[in-house]
């Protein structure tokens, strides 16, 4: 844990669209994390968070990429009465004012917030309110107005971006249609000029922070590690697991994930398909846990043990991960890291991941990579029985690696 060493007149505020929360998904948790390493390099005392969710965009937003992905029509989004045209008009201009490209090939991008007035007069009062010098954070990129605030007044931003929403949430770049490419280029060029007006760029993935550092941004990987009562919480679930006894010619397995985030849905739905195809080897049960995945049992043709659970609570998700022999982690696509990853392995659980999904995060502790094909993952979970699941290393966690702390106190010692 790195001490704190800058001086109380700093302040951080944080804003982000996920409260930082140990309960929630890994948005949740990653913002917690960042919350939390704030408070460990500045104190408690001095961190502010404005938590600003765009509860109605995101909703529709995962709504219509979910149907996108089985080709079915989105009428929400499409023959709405008069009010949700309006809306949709002013959601419209807001997102063509970075990429014009929008009006002739709509995406699903949005880089600013509803209501950014009302946010940007919160953020406002809690900078009125600091005392002394402020250091700002954003979780994400629709918060450009901020940091064109900051910049005016000298704040300094640091981005630390769950992903790269850009090339994220639309998913594959399809390069046969012409217009929607340069419209989805043009969201990249618009989240990285949000990312050029701040003064540092933090990512959660290797390959993303590699990108960005590689067309000329100074930029550094500040990778998920579990921290705080998410730390604690997985390490009891590790001390729960050492004594159990496996049972005899059975594999419990579990796939977590939130299937309304699509790279991880079309993952998911990929395994059920080859599933449904080929089946389970005898024995082998599944657990598919988080939110939306109780919506993914259609088309599994009743073949194989499989356990639709959906959200369940942290007593039941205990539970499933302290009986489970191993973790599977399908996820073949998409930007971000798996912040999944890092919480099976503190937790003493092994997993079985897709090579995509080991990229983002580098070297994890007890992560067997498999190729995308059904040969690789058969091969991997008859492997799963002869796994040693109670002895998977801790990862090593030094002070160093905490990219925002050490970020946090060179800007406010020169602050100071």
């Amino acid at each position: 844990m790195l001490a704190r060493v800058v001086p109380q007149s700093s302040t951080v505020v944080i804003v982000g669209h996920f409260p930082p929360s140990a309960v929630g998904t890994g948005g949740h948790h990653r913002s917690y994390q960042i919350a939390w390493d704030a408070r460990q390099a500045v104190g408690a005392e001095q961190v502010r968070n404005l938590t600003w969710p765009m509860v109605k965009e995101l909703r529709e937003l995962n709504a219509a990429l979910q149907l996108e992905m089985t080709g079915e029509h989105h009428p929400a989004l499409d023959d709405r009465p008069l009010p949700y045209t309006i809306d949709r008009l002013r959601r419209a201009v807001r997102k063509v004012r970075g990429n014009w490209f929008q009006l002739v090939s709509p995406t699903h991008v949005v880089l600013s917030p509803w209501a950014q007035g009302a946010l940007l007069d919160r953020y406002q009062s809690l900078v009125d309110a600091a005392a002394g010098d402020v250091v700002c954070v954003i979780e994400h990129p629709c918060f450009q107005a901020i940091a064109e605030k900051n910049k005016s007044r000298g704040i300094p931003t640091i981005a630390t971006f769950h992903n790269l929403e850009s090339l994220d949430i639309g998913g594959p770049l399809d390069l046969g249609r012409r217009l929607r490419t340069w419209a989805r280029l043009g969201d990249v060029a618009s989240e990285l000029a949000v990312l050029r007006g701040c003064d540092e760029r933090l990512f959660i993935s290797g390959v993303e922070a590699g990108f960005v550092s590689g067309i000329g941004m100074t930029a550094k990987h500040y990778a998920y590690r579990p921290v705080g009562e998410v730390a604690e919480w997985l390490a009891t679930i590790r001390a729960k697991r050492a004594p159990r006894a496996r049972a005899r010619g059975k594999t419990n397995l579990v796939m977590l994930g939130s299937a309304v985030h699509p790279s991880t849905a079309k993952g998911f739905r990929w395994f059920l398909d080859l599933v449904s195809r080929h089946g389970l080897p005898a024995g082998v049960e599944v657990d598919v846990v988080g939110a939306g995945t109780d919506t993914l049992s259609s088309g599994t043709n009743g073949r194989g043990h499989i356990h639709f659970r959906g959200w369940v609570s942290a007593q039941e998700l205990e539970g499933l991960l302290v009986n489970a022999d191993a973790a599977i982690l399908p996820q073949r696509e998409g930007f971000g890291a798996l912040t999944r990853l890092s919480e099976l392995a503190a937790a003493g659980i092994p997993v079985v991941a897709s090579e995509h999904a080991s990229l983002a995060a580098g070297q994890v502790p007890g992560v067997r990579v498999v190729d995308d094909d059904w040969e690789s993952w058969l091969s991997a979970i008859d492997a799963v029985h002869s796994m040693d699941s109670t002895n998977v290393p801790e990862a090593e966690t030094a002070a160093g690696d905490n990219a925002l702390a050490r970020v946090l106190t060179r800007l406010t010692r020169s602050a100071a």
